[in-house]
């Protein structure tokens, strides 16, 4: 399967490989100038395009139709999820509940072999409480795989069990000597803790275990017969406190180092990839080729930015300058709910309608951003006393998104789309935003805007295409629209 997957993938690959070296011999040999050239042109590029998506979107369905029935995840991930009724669950957290069900289930089989023990040495009061344990243990495993929404009262449960049935066996065999010291199994409570839940919460559990450490020691030195025995307890005290207080410092700051790098490489991913898109890699999705009917794209290009690089300073031009203009729009970006895709040099490319969670019209979107990256270039270019301008081009329509490779990956989107979008850009002029005929249709109903037909234009290695303008007009703020 993953042989004829990787097939289909380099066939689409080919065609689009195809159709791209044939635009570039074209872009060699000059212009195309005659309406039937710009006609067989466009034709043959739309046949290509629509070779590569169809190739592409059997791809997808093919890899749909083979792709493991449960993404990959093994039976206690799947309950992890369900008993946390989160879909959404990160692969670090779903990895710490699904070992912590699968070490509860296997306490289940200990209770009942340690309670067959005490049941053997004739111990029977004693020998109820593991097999106690052991049928709790078994009735919340039962609830958490059974109900949605369960495992903050099931985490609750067994770290309650854990804690409560060492301290009872000593009790009911009677002290520190005659239950072996048993109860210290009681530190795995905190020692869990700080590993399956939060390091604040294993704190509380520590001081619970502490407690109860001093209280049981209390009770074995007031009953103790000889002041030697009192001695002897006075060290098993300081013996088990001062190795459970070591054990669970390093496992405490451990956990605590291993949640915050956690979280930063999180952060990291996530400026890299798209959420949707870093999961489905970290659940081994690889590669990831989808289907999108729809979507807005926007090329940004500043004017005379590589003639600069040769007069100007680059600490100041590309260190300065270019840094703060990119991260003003990478901001913008974010508060509009779009996909930065990538910078090429000094262009800048988002698409909008890629993993879109948001209930706002991408293409609108799209066309609100175009007019904020114009504001916040004036402003950056205030402050360093420069005078650039863009180049700002829009177009809707469908593309393949994804994911390949085996290293250093990065989302990107093929498809004439894309092209078609570039070309907005590159035949545009600066200051103005440049829309092809299918994003126009998607965006005429807005009232703050003014559009102008610009006409039917040859757009190279696309054909004769009528175009529009937009104009924020005068009396109306784009900040105002989210």
């Amino acid at each position: 399967k993953d042989y004829l997957y990787e097939m289909v993938i380099n066939r689409s690959s080919s065609s689009v490989d195809d159709n791209h070296e044939y635009h570039q011999n074209e872009s060699v040999n000059g212009t195309v100038n005659d309406s039937d050239d710009l006609q067989h042109v466009s034709l043959n590029r739309r046949r290509s395009s629509n070779i590569s998506t169809r190739w592409l979107t059997d791809a997808v369905k093919f890899k749909s139709n083979t792709a493991h029935p449960n993404g990959g995840l093994t039976s206690f991930q799947q309950i992890a999820i369900k008993a946390s009724n989160d879909e959404e669950l990160p692969m670090q957290e779903l990895i710490k509940r699904s070992t912590f069900i699968m070490m509860c289930m296997a306490t289940v089989f200990a209770g009942t072999i340690w309670g067959s023990m005490y049941f053997i040495l004739g111990e029977l009061r004693t020998a109820t409480l593991p097999f106690i344990y052991a049928l709790c243990n078994g009735v919340a495993l039962l609830l958490c795989s059974t109900f949605a929404g369960m495992y903050t009262l099931f985490v609750r449960i067994q770290l309650f069990l854990i804690f409560f049935l060492p301290c009872a066996v000593h009790i009911s065999l009677g002290g520190l000597e005659e239950s072996g010291g048993v109860f210290i199994w009681s530190f795995l409570a905190p020692l869990g803790a700080s590993f399956y839940r939060s390091t604040s919460e294993s704190l509380r559990w520590l001081f619970l275990y502490i407690s109860a450490v001093l209280a049981l020691m209390y009770i074995e030195f007031r009953t103790a017969s000889h002041f030697s025995h009192r001695i002897q307890v006075g060290y098993w005290t300081m013996n088990i406190l001062g190795v459970s207080a070591i054990t669970f410092s390093a496992a405490f700051i451990f956990a605590k180092e291993l949640e915050e790098e956690y979280r930063r490489s999180e952060d990291l991913l996530q400026n890299i990839l798209p959420k949707p898109i870093a999961k489905r890699i970290k659940h081994g999705e690889l590669p990831i080729v989808d289907n999108h009917d729809e979507v807005t794209i926007l090329f940004a290009d500043l004017v005379g930015f590589t003639k600069a690089c040769s007069t100007i300073c680059p600490q100041l031009l590309i260190g300065s300058f270019l840094l703060d203009v990119f991260s003003a729009f990478d901001k913008l970006v974010v508060n509009r709910g779009l996909e930065k895709i990538k910078t090429i040099g000094d262009a800048y490319m988002v698409v909008g309608g890629l993993n879109n969670e948001s209930n706002q019209d991408p293409s609108k979107q799209v066309l609100y951003l175009a007019m904020e990256m114009f504001h916040e270039l004036e402003k950056v270019n205030a402050k360093f006393d420069l005078d650039f301008k863009i180049r700002v081009g829009v177009h809707t329509g469908p593309v393949i998104a994804g994911v390949l490779g085996v290293s250093k990956f990065a989302y990107d989107v093929w498809g004439d789309a894309v092209n078609t979008a570039s070309r907005m850009e590159s035949h545009g002029l600066p200051g103005v935003v440049h829309l092809s005929s299918t994003a126009y249709e998607k965006v005429k109903d807005m009232d703050c805007f003014d559009f102008r037909s610009l006409g039917i234009s040859s757009i190279k290695g696309i054909g004769a295409m009528e175009t529009y303008s937009a104009h924020l007009k005068k009396k109306f703020s784009v900040s105002n629209y989210k």
